[in-house]
Parts: structure tokens; sequence; C-alpha cells
């Protein structure tokens, strides 16, 4: 017959910076007197922060301007996917990462048919299986009137 015994050495991990852990296995057969070993590398999944949308989107804007959105997040590995949407349009956003903080921006063309609408930033991390992070404002678009 067979004996099989296992004995884990679990070690905490105590710096945030940390994005692989390298752990291995060793077993041991006494009667041939030989350890085989294997070693493999564990990505260390890390959620982002809550995102911001940066600027004052409570300030009014005249339609027919052109809006820089910027929404940021700090944190989290693999680096967080940024999106902003319109309403529920998504809108091409750009985003880089610097340091420890992603940021997404987008450009909005503003139109009469943009006052009250709402903008959403959201943040998703892959591999996380928590839903996304998000952070939302309502447009003001001050227009001329259509019609006297």
């Amino acid at each position: 017959g067979w004996v099989t015994t296992s004995h884990l050495t679990h070690y905490r991990v105590r710096s945030r910076k940390v994005t692989e852990v390298v752990v291995e296995c060793r077993a041991m057969n006494p009667a041939i007197e030989q350890v085989v070993s294997k070693t493999r590398i564990i990505s260390v999944t890390k959620p982002a922060g809550p995102p911001r949308l940066e600027g004052d989107l409570g300030d009014s804007y005249l339609a027919g301007t052109t809006l820089d959105l910027a929404c940021s997040s700090v944190g989290g590995h693999p680096p967080p996917t940024i999106r902003i949407y319109k309403e529920e349009e998504e809108v091409a956003t750009e985003v880089v990462r610097e340091m420890n903080v992603t940021r997404g921006r987008a450009k909005l063309r503003l139109t009469p048919a943009d006052n009250g609408a709402k903008v959403t930033c959201e943040v998703t991390t892959l591999g996380s299986t928590s839903p996304p992070l998000t952070a939302s404002a309502r447009l003001s678009v001050h227009f001329a009137p259509w019609e006297v």
C-alpha cells in the first residue's frame, strides 16, 4: 500500500506592491530517497479603487462646446479597464496608466439633447468576479430656445 502525507506552509504577503508570488511543491519518496519539486508563479489580482470623475461636472456648459471628460482609479492589478458612457452609449475613451493611477479620457461634443444626460465612468478589473465600480454625474447644458 501507499501512505501519503502533506504539509502546507503558508506565508502571508505583507507588501501591497507584490503582483506575483512564487510557490513550490516538493514530494519526497523515502523508498528512493529522491525529492521531486515543481515551482509555479501565481499572479496576485487586486481590485482597482473606486472611480472618480475629474473636474466639476456640476458646472453648466454651452451647447456646441466640447467637454473633456476624465475619470481615474487608483491601484488594481492587472490595471483596470475604464469605460465612459453618455446615458447607455459608450464613448470612445483613451486609457493611460501612470504610476499607480489609471485614467480614462473622452471628449463629448455637447448638444441641447445632452441637457440632463447621465455620464458614467465604469472601472473593471480583469479576473474580478465583483460588478464594475461606477461614478456618475448629470450634465447641465445651456442652449438657445428652439422657437420664439
